[in-house]
């Protein structure tokens, strides 16, 4: 079984992943000096950073990748990314997608044109990408709607890491839903699939984990 550990920033507003098992996946980097929080928590727990074997980016967003090249250069394993999201990651640049309330409104104005470090993935993917063979069970789904790019991964059969899919905050109260979509039907087409897929509990990059 799968164990997650939830690394937070900003009041719980910016979380990072790490999937445990046989080895360590990292889901995204935050931003700022949120990576150090992740490498001081290897080094407070004297974790093996070998055990790391990849880092998996849910999409082009600040809050999401910034910084990302420092966790590879500590960790010396290979990032993963959505292939169209590749060229932001590319060239450090955020993907396009549209604010749903006054709130995302503001936050777009303030972080949207902010250049990036530029980051050249090492694994793009398209279509259902398996764990296995880094020791995680699970498997990483391309998700799009927040963005073009964005990923989604599921453990433990019922368990998703939703990226910006989800949103639990006081703002958007039980509803949940994202506060930025670039494409709406793609959207309600991968929160259905999750449905679908019977997921029953949701790590989503902002907010306390939830039981859908």
């Amino acid at each position: 079984m799968t164990r997650v550990v939830t690394l937070t920033s900003l009041l719980g507003m910016i979380n990072s992943f790490l999937l445990i098992e046989d080895r360590i996946i990292i889901v995204d980097s935050g931003c700022g000096k949120h990576f150090k929080k992740i490498i001081h928590y290897f080094e407070d727990n004297k974790i093996d950073k070998s055990l790391v074997s990849l880092i998996i980016l849910t999409h082009a967003h600040l809050d999401h990748y910034d910084n990302a090249i420092e966790l590879k250069d500590y960790f010396q394993v290979p990032i993963l990314v959505n292939k169209a999201a590749e060229k932001h990651f590319l060239n450090g640049i955020n993907e396009f997608t549209e604010p749903k309330n006054i709130l995302a409104t503001m936050l777009k104005l303030f972080f949207y044109k902010t250049k990036l470090n530029k980051i050249n993935p090492d694994i793009t993917i398209d279509n259902e990408f398996n764990l296995s063979n880094y020791g995680v069970n699970g498997i990483v789904l391309p998700t799009p709607g927040h963005t073009e790019g964005s990923l989604s991964i599921i453990i433990n059969k019922n368990e998703c890491v939703s990226g910006d899919l989800y949103i639990n905050s006081c703002f958007n109260g039980y509803n949940k839903s994202a506060w930025f979509i670039n494409n709406n039907k793609q959207y309600l087409q991968n929160i259905n699939m999750l449905k679908e897929l019977k997921i029953r509990k949701v790590f989503p990059s902002h907010g306390r984990p939830f039981v859908l």
